[in-house]
Order: C-alpha cells, then sequence, then structure tokens
C-alpha cells in the first residue's frame, strides 16, 4: 500500500508538472510567459501575456491536471489518503514544475479543482469567501495567503473526512508558500 501510495505521489506531481501556460506560451504567440507579466505559468498570466483563448485554454488544461492526478490515485490505491497524497503533490507540481526549472503557476486551478471534484461545496463558498477577504486586504496575494488558511476549517465544518482536511492544510499550504514571494508586490 504504501508503495502504491508514493507511486501515486510520483506521478500525481510529474501531471502536476505539466507546464501548460510555458507550451501554449510558445505555440499561441512564440512568447515565454516566465518572462512576461508576473512571470507565472497560469491562466491569468497566459491570458495577459498571449491572450483570452491561450488563458481560458490553460486553465481548463490546469483544472483537468489536477483531477486526473486524484482518479489515478484513487484507482491505484483504493484509500482515501491517496486524494491527499496525490491532490498536495498536484498542487506542487504545478507550482514548482520538474519540466519548467521549478518555476511554474500559483496552483489556484489545480487545487480549486480537486476541491470542486471532492466537495463543490467548499469551492462555491471560497470564492465568495476570497471577494469578501479582498474588500478587507485589498492585495490579491494576501488575500490568497488568508483564504488558504480558511481552507481546513472549512473543509471540516463540511463533515469532510480527515484525509481531505489534511489535503486542504498540506495543499492550501503549498499554495500559502508560493505566494510569499508576492506579499509585496505593488500592483497599479
Amino acid at each position: 500500500m504504501a508503495l502504491k501510495l508514493l507511486m501515486a505521489g510520483v506521478l500525481a506531481y510529474l501531471i502536476g508538472s505539466f507546464p501548460t501556460g510555458v507550451i501554449l506560451g510558445k505555440l499561441w504567440g512564440r512568447i515565454d510567459v516566465r518572462q512576461m507579466g508576473s512571470t507565472h505559468t497560469g491562466g491569468l498570466n497566459v491570458a495577459r501575456s498571449v491572450g483570452i483563448g491561450a488563458g481560458i485554454l490553460t486553465i481548463l488544461v490546469d483544472a483537468v491536471k489536477g483531477i486526473i492526478a486524484v482518479a489515478i490515485g484513487q484507482a491505484l490505491t483504493r484509500s482515501l489518503w491517496s486524494v491527499t497524497t496525490t491532490g498536495v503533490m498536484a498542487t506542487a507540481g504545478h507550482c514548482w514544475p520538474l519540466y519548467t526549472g521549478f518555476h511554474g503557476g500559483m496552483g489556484l486551478t489545480t487545487l480549486g479543482t480537486i476541491l470542486f471534484y471532492l466537495q463543490p461545496l467548499a469551492v462555491l463558498a471560497l470564492v465568495p469567501l476570497w471577494f469578501i477577504l479582498y474588500m478587507v486586504i485589498r492585495h490579491p496575494p494576501r488575500t490568497t495567503m488568508a483564504l488558504m488558511l480558511a481552507v481546513p476549517p472549512l473543509l471540516w465544518l463540511l463533515g469532510e473526512p480527515l484525509a481531505v482536511i489534511v489535503l486542504g492544510l498540506l495543499a492550501g499550504g503549498v499554495i500559502f508558500i508560493k505566494y510569499i514571494p508576492d506579499f509585496n508586490r505593488v500592483y497599479d
């Protein structure tokens, strides 16, 4: 079982590492999105740097790779803890992808889709909560960092099992850490 869980985690990291934004940036706009805008490889920077179509496609692929990673983990191990392992590793893979020198996206689409796959009500609560927090904090990275602190308690309130709560804690922690360099970023 432990070996299967380890294999699922490694596979989830490799799936999460798929550099959607980098590939679409080069194919669609002949640019490296890691050198444009925010330098992140997620859908928002791709949309700003390349175009809305490439941005939407990046978001869709980044969403699907999270679900694929978790589904493969569930099929391999038949353990609820595979959700924790694969969800965290797919999110980490998106944030620090092997294929692009560990320079990736912010992980929100990947984790958000995994949470939606597991507990849609969590995402339906987190989206408006982000906007409420933003009205108070007025800084996107700090708002997202605060939101990640709310994920585990929200999953607990929704009655999710411990494995899913731990997923929220650890994958939310990955995103929190990924946002630290942007904590003092100035927005025009």
